[in-house]
Protein backbone atom coordinates (compact mmCIF):
# COMPACT_ATOMS: atom_id res chain seq x y z
CA UNK A 1 0.00 0.00 0.00
CA UNK A 2 2.75 2.58 1.21
CA UNK A 3 4.33 1.65 -2.12
CA UNK A 4 1.66 2.59 -4.50
CA UNK A 5 1.54 5.34 -2.47
CA UNK A 6 4.65 6.82 -3.40
CA UNK A 7 4.44 5.52 -6.78
CA UNK A 8 1.32 7.69 -7.18
CA UNK A 9 3.09 10.60 -5.81
CA UNK A 10 6.27 10.07 -7.88
CA UNK A 11 4.27 10.09 -11.38
CA UNK A 12 2.25 13.31 -9.39
CA UNK A 13 5.56 15.06 -9.15
CA UNK A 14 6.49 14.25 -12.60
CA UNK A 15 3.55 15.23 -13.96
CA UNK A 16 3.53 18.73 -12.40
CA UNK A 17 7.45 19.19 -13.40
CA UNK A 18 6.44 18.70 -16.94
CA UNK A 19 3.40 20.85 -17.08
CA UNK A 20 5.33 23.45 -15.64
CA UNK A 21 8.26 22.89 -18.25
CA UNK A 22 6.05 22.79 -20.83
CA UNK A 23 4.62 26.10 -19.53
CA UNK A 24 7.63 27.76 -19.45
CA UNK A 25 8.52 26.80 -22.99
CA UNK A 26 5.13 27.88 -25.15
CA UNK A 27 4.55 30.60 -22.89
CA UNK A 28 7.97 32.19 -21.50
CA UNK A 29 6.61 35.55 -23.08
CA UNK A 30 3.75 35.71 -20.83
CA UNK A 31 4.21 34.00 -17.49
CA UNK A 32 7.10 32.84 -15.87
CA UNK A 33 6.02 29.74 -13.76
CA UNK A 34 9.31 28.52 -14.07
CA UNK A 35 10.75 30.80 -11.16
CA UNK A 36 8.85 27.77 -8.85
CA UNK A 37 11.35 25.49 -9.64
CA UNK A 38 14.94 25.48 -8.99
CA UNK A 39 17.01 26.54 -12.27
CA UNK A 40 19.13 23.04 -12.27
CA UNK A 41 15.85 21.26 -12.48
CA UNK A 42 14.70 23.45 -15.15
CA UNK A 43 17.58 23.43 -17.02
CA UNK A 44 17.46 19.83 -16.56
CA UNK A 45 13.48 19.19 -17.69
CA UNK A 46 14.28 21.10 -20.80
CA UNK A 47 17.56 19.94 -22.26
CA UNK A 48 15.98 16.49 -21.90
CA UNK A 49 11.90 16.11 -22.02
CA UNK A 50 11.16 19.58 -23.58
CA UNK A 51 14.43 19.89 -26.05
CA UNK A 52 11.90 19.61 -29.43
CA UNK A 53 9.84 22.33 -28.72
CA UNK A 54 12.90 24.40 -27.92
CA UNK A 55 15.16 23.41 -31.08
CA UNK A 56 11.79 24.50 -32.89
CA UNK A 57 11.98 27.88 -31.85
CA UNK A 58 15.38 28.22 -33.04
CA UNK A 59 14.78 26.39 -36.14
CA UNK A 60 11.65 28.57 -36.80
CA UNK A 61 14.38 31.68 -37.11
CA UNK A 62 16.35 29.78 -39.19
CA UNK A 63 13.52 29.32 -41.63
CA UNK A 64 12.60 32.55 -41.26
CA UNK A 65 16.09 34.11 -42.57
CA UNK A 66 16.19 31.23 -45.19
CA UNK A 67 12.98 32.38 -46.53
CA UNK A 68 13.96 35.74 -46.52
CA UNK A 69 17.32 34.95 -48.85
CA UNK A 70 15.48 32.73 -50.96
CA UNK A 71 13.07 35.82 -51.74
CA UNK A 72 16.31 37.99 -52.84
CA UNK A 73 17.49 35.22 -54.37
CA UNK A 74 13.98 34.48 -56.17
CA UNK A 75 13.89 38.32 -56.76
CA UNK A 76 17.50 38.35 -58.57
CA UNK A 77 16.65 35.61 -61.11
CA UNK A 78 12.88 37.22 -62.15
CA UNK A 79 15.25 40.07 -62.50
CA UNK A 80 17.12 37.74 -65.06
CA UNK A 81 14.11 36.39 -66.94
CA UNK A 82 13.60 39.81 -68.59
CA UNK A 83 17.65 39.24 -70.04
CA UNK A 84 17.24 35.54 -70.90
CA UNK A 85 13.57 36.67 -73.05
CA UNK A 86 16.54 38.20 -76.25
CA UNK A 87 15.34 41.81 -75.39
CA UNK A 88 14.12 44.36 -73.40
CA UNK A 89 10.15 44.94 -73.53
CA UNK A 90 8.50 48.07 -72.84
CA UNK A 91 11.49 50.80 -72.53
CA UNK A 92 9.62 53.43 -70.79
CA UNK A 93 9.95 57.08 -71.80
CA UNK A 94 11.36 58.30 -68.87
CA UNK A 95 14.55 56.37 -69.90
CA UNK A 96 15.38 58.74 -72.73
CA UNK A 97 17.00 61.57 -72.48
CA UNK A 98 17.72 64.04 -75.26
CA UNK A 99 20.63 67.09 -75.04
CA UNK A 100 22.55 69.62 -77.07
CA UNK A 101 26.16 70.45 -77.40
CA UNK A 102 27.88 72.64 -79.26
CA UNK A 103 31.53 70.89 -80.73
CA UNK A 104 33.65 73.27 -83.28
CA UNK A 105 30.51 75.22 -83.51
CA UNK A 106 28.54 72.71 -84.57
CA UNK A 107 25.17 71.39 -82.95
CA UNK A 108 25.74 67.70 -81.73
CA UNK A 109 22.37 66.03 -80.26
CA UNK A 110 22.88 63.72 -77.97
CA UNK A 111 20.21 60.95 -76.46
CA UNK A 112 20.44 58.80 -73.59
CA UNK A 113 19.23 55.64 -72.90
CA UNK A 114 19.26 53.54 -69.40
CA UNK A 115 18.92 50.25 -70.22
CA UNK A 116 16.75 47.43 -67.65
CA UNK A 117 19.41 45.83 -65.83
CA UNK A 118 19.43 44.24 -62.54
CA UNK A 119 20.57 46.76 -60.01
CA UNK A 120 23.22 45.24 -58.44
CA UNK A 121 25.24 45.87 -61.65
CA UNK A 122 26.07 48.82 -59.92
CA UNK A 123 26.44 48.15 -56.17
CA UNK A 124 30.36 48.07 -54.97
CA UNK A 125 31.92 49.09 -58.01
CA UNK A 126 30.69 46.71 -60.24
CA UNK A 127 31.01 47.20 -63.83
CA UNK A 128 27.73 47.84 -65.88
CA UNK A 129 29.51 47.26 -68.72
CA UNK A 130 31.04 48.06 -72.17
CA UNK A 131 30.62 49.02 -75.69
CA UNK A 132 32.11 48.06 -79.15
CA UNK A 133 31.10 48.00 -83.00
CA UNK A 134 31.13 45.58 -84.98
CA UNK A 135 29.58 45.26 -88.90
CA UNK A 136 27.31 47.61 -88.12
CA UNK A 137 25.91 46.18 -84.97
CA UNK A 138 26.69 47.40 -81.37
CA UNK A 139 28.43 45.13 -79.23
CA UNK A 140 27.09 45.03 -75.76
CA UNK A 141 29.14 43.33 -72.95
CA UNK A 142 28.16 43.71 -69.09
CA UNK A 143 30.48 43.40 -66.09
CA UNK A 144 29.27 40.21 -65.20
CA UNK A 145 29.71 38.36 -68.66
CA UNK A 146 26.79 38.60 -70.52
CA UNK A 147 26.82 39.67 -74.38
CA UNK A 148 24.37 41.10 -76.52
CA UNK A 149 24.24 42.91 -79.70
CA UNK A 150 21.45 45.11 -81.31
CA UNK A 151 21.93 46.48 -84.71
CA UNK A 152 22.91 49.94 -85.58
CA UNK A 153 19.82 50.96 -87.72
CA UNK A 154 17.36 49.96 -85.02
CA UNK A 155 18.72 52.15 -82.67
CA UNK A 156 16.92 55.21 -84.64
CA UNK A 157 13.38 55.85 -85.55
CA UNK A 158 13.15 57.40 -89.12
CA UNK A 159 13.01 60.65 -86.85
CA UNK A 160 16.15 59.98 -86.04
CA UNK A 161 15.01 59.66 -81.78
CA UNK A 162 15.79 56.71 -80.27
CA UNK A 163 13.31 53.58 -81.06
CA UNK A 164 11.38 52.96 -78.07
CA UNK A 165 10.97 49.36 -79.17
CA UNK A 166 14.90 48.49 -79.11
CA UNK A 167 15.27 44.94 -79.21
CA UNK A 168 18.77 44.16 -77.68
CA UNK A 169 19.57 40.41 -78.57
CA UNK A 170 21.76 37.84 -76.61
CA UNK A 171 24.49 36.07 -78.15
CA UNK A 172 25.42 32.84 -76.54
CA UNK A 173 29.25 32.35 -75.69
CA UNK A 174 31.34 30.55 -73.02
CA UNK A 175 32.66 33.55 -71.52
CA UNK A 176 32.02 32.27 -67.91
CA UNK A 177 33.91 29.20 -67.69
CA UNK A 178 37.06 31.95 -67.79
CA UNK A 179 35.90 34.21 -64.89
CA UNK A 180 35.50 33.72 -61.54
CA UNK A 181 32.63 32.32 -59.50
CA UNK A 182 32.43 35.70 -57.70
CA UNK A 183 31.64 37.02 -61.19
CA UNK A 184 28.19 37.34 -60.72
CA UNK A 185 28.01 38.88 -57.02
CA UNK A 186 28.62 42.02 -56.03
CA UNK A 187 32.06 43.66 -56.00
CA UNK A 188 34.86 44.43 -57.91
CA UNK A 189 35.81 40.56 -59.47
CA UNK A 190 34.34 41.39 -62.77
CA UNK A 191 35.23 42.52 -66.80
CA UNK A 192 36.88 45.25 -67.14
CA UNK A 193 37.24 46.08 -71.01
CA UNK A 194 36.50 44.90 -74.01
CA UNK A 195 38.62 45.06 -77.39
CA UNK A 196 37.68 44.37 -81.31
CA UNK A 197 40.15 43.90 -83.91
CA UNK A 198 40.83 41.63 -86.65
CA UNK A 199 37.47 39.61 -86.37
CA UNK A 200 38.76 38.89 -82.62
CA UNK A 201 36.86 39.73 -79.39
CA UNK A 202 39.45 40.36 -76.29
CA UNK A 203 38.19 41.00 -72.80
CA UNK A 204 40.08 41.70 -69.95
CA UNK A 205 38.70 40.28 -66.36
CA UNK A 206 40.38 39.67 -62.84
CA UNK A 207 41.47 36.39 -62.50
CA UNK A 208 42.09 34.06 -59.17
CA UNK A 209 45.48 32.53 -59.63
CA UNK A 210 45.56 30.98 -56.30
CA UNK A 211 43.77 31.69 -53.13
CA UNK A 212 43.70 34.70 -52.19
CA UNK A 213 45.72 35.72 -55.51
CA UNK A 214 44.56 38.09 -58.14
CA UNK A 215 45.72 39.36 -61.62
CA UNK A 216 44.08 40.56 -64.32
CA UNK A 217 44.02 39.01 -67.56
CA UNK A 218 42.82 38.26 -70.94
CA UNK A 219 40.74 35.77 -73.38
CA UNK A 220 39.52 36.01 -76.69
CA UNK A 221 37.63 34.24 -79.29
CA UNK A 222 36.24 35.29 -82.45
CA UNK A 223 33.27 37.02 -82.99
CA UNK A 224 30.00 36.38 -83.93
CA UNK A 225 26.66 37.82 -83.24
CA UNK A 226 25.49 34.29 -82.85
CA UNK A 227 28.05 32.37 -80.86
CA UNK A 228 31.48 32.57 -79.44
CA UNK A 229 34.09 30.64 -77.95
CA UNK A 230 36.47 32.19 -75.87
CA UNK A 231 39.88 30.58 -75.24
CA UNK A 232 42.99 31.83 -72.65
CA UNK A 233 45.06 34.82 -74.95
CA UNK A 234 47.43 36.33 -72.52
CA UNK A 235 48.20 34.95 -68.79
CA UNK A 236 51.28 35.16 -66.70
CA UNK A 237 51.53 33.76 -63.07
CA UNK A 238 52.22 36.52 -61.08
CA UNK A 239 49.24 37.79 -58.92
CA UNK A 240 48.61 40.35 -56.08
CA UNK A 241 49.34 38.33 -53.40
CA UNK A 242 47.66 40.50 -50.84
CA UNK A 243 44.50 39.31 -52.33
CA UNK A 244 43.51 42.90 -53.18
CA UNK A 245 41.52 43.51 -56.29
CA UNK A 246 41.71 47.26 -56.38
CA UNK A 247 43.89 49.47 -58.61
CA UNK A 248 43.90 47.06 -61.43
CA UNK A 249 43.67 49.10 -64.82
CA UNK A 250 42.57 46.57 -67.75
CA UNK A 251 42.24 49.03 -70.56
CA UNK A 252 42.74 47.91 -74.00
CA UNK A 253 43.00 49.68 -77.27
CA UNK A 254 44.35 49.04 -80.67
CA UNK A 255 47.43 49.78 -81.51
CA UNK A 256 49.55 48.63 -84.48
CA UNK A 257 49.08 46.15 -86.63
CA UNK A 258 49.07 42.82 -85.08
CA UNK A 259 49.18 44.27 -81.89
CA UNK A 260 46.88 45.90 -78.85
CA UNK A 261 47.74 47.90 -76.12
CA UNK A 262 47.08 46.54 -72.60
CA UNK A 263 47.05 48.34 -69.10
CA UNK A 264 47.73 46.56 -65.57
CA UNK A 265 47.84 48.50 -62.06
CA UNK A 266 49.76 47.69 -59.30
CA UNK A 267 47.02 46.22 -57.32
CA UNK A 268 48.58 48.07 -54.60
CA UNK A 269 51.82 46.30 -54.46
CA UNK A 270 53.49 49.61 -54.84
CA UNK A 271 56.99 48.99 -55.16
CA UNK A 272 55.96 46.90 -58.03
CA UNK A 273 55.40 49.28 -60.27
CA UNK A 274 58.74 50.64 -60.68
CA UNK A 275 59.93 46.80 -60.76
CA UNK A 276 61.04 45.98 -64.86
CA UNK A 277 60.63 42.29 -63.78
CA UNK A 278 56.95 42.70 -62.84
CA UNK A 279 53.54 42.68 -65.28
CA UNK A 280 52.44 45.47 -62.38
CA UNK A 281 51.98 49.59 -63.12
CA UNK A 282 52.84 48.79 -66.67
CA UNK A 283 51.71 49.50 -70.15
CA UNK A 284 52.29 47.19 -72.17
CA UNK A 285 52.19 46.03 -76.20
CA UNK A 286 50.62 42.87 -77.31
CA UNK A 287 51.21 41.24 -80.27
CA UNK A 288 48.03 38.85 -81.20
CA UNK A 289 49.87 36.34 -83.54
CA UNK A 290 53.02 35.06 -81.04
CA UNK A 291 51.30 36.72 -78.33
CA UNK A 292 55.01 38.01 -76.90
CA UNK A 293 54.89 41.25 -75.10
CA UNK A 294 57.05 44.59 -74.27
CA UNK A 295 56.77 47.25 -71.47
CA UNK A 296 55.60 50.43 -73.43
CA UNK A 297 55.67 52.24 -70.34
CA UNK A 298 56.17 52.14 -66.23
CA UNK A 299 55.67 53.71 -62.80
CA UNK A 300 51.73 53.84 -63.16
CA UNK A 301 49.12 53.68 -60.64
CA UNK A 302 45.90 52.65 -61.68
CA UNK A 303 45.78 53.52 -66.06
CA UNK A 304 42.57 52.83 -66.84
CA UNK A 305 42.18 55.17 -69.95
CA UNK A 306 44.06 54.58 -73.34
CA UNK A 307 43.96 56.07 -76.53
CA UNK A 308 46.48 55.70 -79.60
CA UNK A 309 46.99 58.59 -82.08
CA UNK A 310 47.81 56.54 -85.46
CA UNK A 311 48.90 59.45 -87.24
CA UNK A 312 51.25 61.22 -84.50
CA UNK A 313 52.19 57.63 -83.00
CA UNK A 314 51.78 58.94 -79.31
CA UNK A 315 49.39 57.19 -76.45
CA UNK A 316 47.47 59.26 -74.10
CA UNK A 317 46.81 57.59 -70.57
CA UNK A 318 44.73 58.53 -67.46
CA UNK A 319 45.07 56.84 -64.28
CA UNK A 320 43.82 57.88 -60.69
CA UNK A 321 46.17 58.75 -58.51
CA UNK A 322 45.69 58.28 -54.37
CA UNK A 323 43.96 61.12 -52.49
CA UNK A 324 44.68 63.82 -55.34
CA UNK A 325 47.23 63.44 -58.22
CA UNK A 326 44.91 61.97 -61.31
CA UNK A 327 47.06 62.25 -63.83
CA UNK A 328 46.52 62.07 -67.95
CA UNK A 329 50.22 61.17 -69.22
CA UNK A 330 51.72 61.59 -72.90
CA UNK A 331 53.56 58.53 -74.08
CA UNK A 332 55.89 58.77 -76.42
CA UNK A 333 57.87 55.76 -76.94
CA UNK A 334 60.66 56.41 -79.90
CA UNK A 335 63.83 55.48 -77.76
CA UNK A 336 65.48 52.72 -75.97
CA UNK A 337 64.54 53.95 -72.90
CA UNK A 338 61.03 52.76 -71.15
CA UNK A 339 59.12 56.16 -70.01
CA UNK A 340 58.87 56.37 -66.07
CA UNK A 341 56.20 58.26 -64.74
CA UNK A 342 57.10 57.84 -60.99
CA UNK A 343 54.58 56.14 -59.13
CA UNK A 344 54.65 55.72 -56.12
CA UNK A 345 57.98 57.75 -55.52
CA UNK A 346 56.22 61.00 -57.23
CA UNK A 347 52.84 61.91 -57.28
CA UNK A 348 51.06 64.93 -56.51
CA UNK A 349 48.30 63.17 -54.55
CA UNK A 350 48.90 61.95 -51.00
CA UNK A 351 48.27 59.35 -48.84
CA UNK A 352 44.52 58.63 -47.79
CA UNK A 353 44.61 59.35 -43.95
CA UNK A 354 42.69 56.20 -43.00
CA UNK A 355 46.03 54.58 -44.81
CA UNK A 356 48.47 56.78 -42.80
CA UNK A 357 46.66 55.85 -39.44
CA UNK A 358 46.65 52.22 -40.39
CA UNK A 359 50.69 52.51 -40.58
CA UNK A 360 50.83 54.79 -37.82
CA UNK A 361 49.27 51.97 -35.36
CA UNK A 362 51.35 49.30 -36.77
CA UNK A 363 54.85 51.13 -35.78
CA UNK A 364 55.65 51.18 -39.99
CA UNK A 365 54.52 54.59 -40.91
CA UNK A 366 58.55 55.49 -41.90
CA UNK A 367 58.73 52.48 -44.20
CA UNK A 368 55.33 53.61 -46.05
CA UNK A 369 57.27 57.06 -46.62
CA UNK A 370 59.92 55.02 -47.68
CA UNK A 371 58.67 52.74 -50.31
CA UNK A 372 56.15 55.68 -51.46
CA UNK A 373 57.15 58.85 -50.59
CA UNK A 374 55.10 60.69 -53.52
CA UNK A 375 57.61 63.53 -54.11
CA UNK A 376 55.89 66.76 -55.40
CA UNK A 377 57.82 66.67 -58.57
CA UNK A 378 58.08 63.97 -61.29
CA UNK A 379 61.30 65.33 -63.50
CA UNK A 380 63.63 66.08 -60.47
CA UNK A 381 63.59 62.50 -59.75
CA UNK A 382 64.36 61.52 -63.06
CA UNK A 383 60.74 60.56 -64.00
CA UNK A 384 58.40 61.77 -67.02
CA UNK A 385 56.12 64.82 -65.60
CA UNK A 386 52.16 63.95 -66.44
CA UNK A 387 50.99 66.32 -69.42
CA UNK A 388 47.92 67.47 -66.73
CA UNK A 389 47.15 66.27 -63.22
CA UNK A 390 44.26 66.89 -60.88
CA UNK A 391 44.21 67.99 -56.83
CA UNK A 392 41.56 66.87 -55.71
CA UNK A 393 40.99 64.10 -57.82
CA UNK A 394 38.67 63.78 -60.45
CA UNK A 395 38.22 60.32 -60.77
Amino acid sequence: MKSKKKIIILITFFIVLILIGWLDVKYADKISVGKFIPNNVKTYIKNTLFVIPSLKKEVKVKSEKIKELELEKIKTLNTWKKLNNNYFKNLDLKYFHKEEILINNKKIILQKLLLNQPDYYTWKMKSVGYVESYNNNIIYVTGDGNIFYVPEQNIFDKNLSLNQNLKINIINSNLKEFLSQNISLPGKIGIKDVLIKDNLIFVSHINLKQKNCHNIEIIAGKININSIKFSKFFVYEECFKNGNIHSTGGRMVDYKTNEILFSIGEGLNRRLAQDKNSMFGKIIKINTNTLEHEIVSMGHRNPQGLFYDKKNNLVLSTEHGPAGGDEINLIQNNSTKIPNYGWPISSYGEHYPGKIAKYKEAGKLNDLLKEAPLNKSHKKYGFEEPLKYFVPSIG
